[in-house]
């Protein structure tokens, strides 16, 4: 089990609104997105981990273990720290959660090399490869980036010559909690996902309490905010979670993290132009074959106005 060395303090306090809102005066919410809260927080209750799992993958079970999948961090400055959670439930799902601070698509590559070790752990030495067809294997990515808003969807394996969906239960699920804020405070969703991811990404200890309210009865509650207080009043937490922004920061200014974001944005531009010029090249056949310009404009997609353009040019 990967315990968090923390300095826990004892928070006797039975909690209410107005005693957080002053504690809001004075400490900084360390908040659930950060590993080192969410893996220590969540350990501690682990019945409340079975729940937000179950929100998310709508998978119940009795037990829950928690795995120390012995995989470290290959980049060398992240001082071999072990991947975010890794945890079997009932023995025959098991699930990687990854919080993501930068862009998924600067991690999606070493986290999608994680997946592959782990899904290689999954046989012990000797045994028949077919065992893998009766476990599930999840990798959650939790990203925190605002560049990730409105981007869940849930990746498989998949054989392109023969059409099938690959034999290994294997999931990469992608979660935008930037969409779940979204969600809930603009559209008034209320579904005990939504006010799970919410509450990870709250930005005061009154929120995160007023949002756990709805879904945690009251001695769950306590117990869980308590130990969210006990975090960030860890001087270890804080000092870890401080470096943590300042990496960020200097990693966002580096010139290897422009140049894969410039990359992403011009494959993106580098299609639009494609099918653009693919479509211009199929309306001048079809003004040869002297269709109408509203069937040319439906056909490629094309507006009225770059296809009078294209006429007179």
């Amino acid at each position: 089990m990967l315990l968090i060395e923390v300095i826990i303090i004892q928070t006797c306090e039975q909690l209410n609104l107005n005693y957080l809102k002053e504690l809001d005066k004075n400490i900084t919410l360390i908040n659930l997105t950060y590993d080192i809260t969410f893996k220590s927080v969540f350990q501690r209750n682990k019945h409340l981990l079975k729940d937000y799992l179950y929100s998310l993958l709508n998978i119940k079970s009795s037990k829950l273990f928690f795995l120390n999948s012995e995989l470290y961090k290959e980049n060398k400055n992240e001082y071999h720290k072990i991947i975010d959670l890794y945890l079997s439930l009932d023995n025959k799902i098991f699930v990687d959660i990854e919080l993501n601070k930068i862009p998924f698509e600067i991690v999606m590559e070493r986290n999608n090399l994680y997946l592959n070790k782990l899904s290689s752990m999954l046989l012990e030495t000797g045994e028949n490869i077919k065992k893998l067809k009766q476990y599930h294997l999840y990798q959650i990515n939790l990203n925190a980036h605002q560049s990730d808003i409105n981007k869940n969807k849930t990746i498989i394996s998949f054989d392109i010559e023969n059409h099938e969906i690959y034999p290994i239960k294997q999931k990469v699920i992608i979660k935008s909690l930037a969409t779940y804020r979204k969600l809930y405070y603009t559209y008034g969703n209320r579904s005990k996902e939504v006010i799970w991811n919410t509450a990870l990404t709250a930005k005061s200890f009154t929120e995160l309490y007023i949002l756990l309210k709805q879904i945690l009865n009251e001695k769950n509650l306590q117990k869980f905010i308590k130990d969210v207080i006990n975090m960030s009043k860890s001087k270890f937490v804080l000092h870890a979670w401080e470096k943590e922004k300042l990496d960020a920061l200097v990693l966002e200014n580096t010139k290897e993290y422009g140049l894969k974001v410039g990359r992403k944005e011009g494959r993106k531009e580098g299609r639009k132009e494609g099918i653009k010029s693919s479509s211009l090249k199929i309306a001048k056949n079809l003004f040869n074959m002297n269709m109408n310009i509203q069937d040319i404009s439906k056909a490629t997609g094309l507006s009225l106005k770059e296809l009078q353009f294209l006429k007179e040019n």
